[in-house]
């Protein structure tokens, strides 16, 4: 995220191609809003229309973390925002993918690439890391997912909840 529709792709250049300049957090926070509520409007609300079966990582719980928790935009703004953004879809079902800061930097340096979110410091990541606790902390539709395993297996954990999901659900 942001991507995945046009305008999203657009988006996501605004947000990663120039870190010369530095963008404050709400308007950070508004272009990821904008990207989801596109993506919600073009694929996810369709989709669901049809009764597909939607899995997306364009939810709102990482604006919450990134430019809410560790960056200290408000959070009530952001919760508003998001839910009109996405017209107010909840997910049946939320994979929260742990995984120690270390680790994660590790890997990030690991695939030659990273975006300036994945450059900032350690503290900030922590602090991301917190409001991901924080938000899905007694949350009954949260799965928790070491991220330390291979992403094979950790594909493989995931299909098993969801298919468990889909068979204590079928109508």
């Amino acid at each position: 995220e942001p991507g995945g529709t046009y305008i999203g792709e657009l988006i996501r250049n605004l947000l990663f191609v120039d870190s010369k300049n530095k963008m404050c957090i709400e308007t950070e926070f508004l272009l990821f809003a904008a990207s989801r509520a596109q993506h919600f409007c073009e694929v996810v609300i369709p989709s669901l229309e049809k009764g597909k079966i939607v899995i997306s990582d364009r939810m709102d719980n990482s604006s919450l973390a990134y430019q809410g928790y560790a960056g200290g935009a408000d959070i009530g703004m952001i919760k508003s925002v998001n839910k009109w953004a996405t017209q107010d879809v909840k997910p049946n079902i939320v994979f929260y993918i742990k995984i120690d800061v270390p680790t994660a930097l590790s890997r990030m340096t690991n695939r030659g690439k990273s975006t300036d979110f994945e450059q900032r410091y350690k503290t900030f990541l922590a602090k991301v890391e917190t409001g991901f606790e924080t938000i899905f902390k007694n949350k009954e539709n949260v799965i928790t997912i070491n991220g330390q395993l291979t992403i094979d297996q950790l594909a493989d954990q995931a299909y098993q909840h969801i298919q468990k999901y889909l068979q204590k659900n079928a109508k």
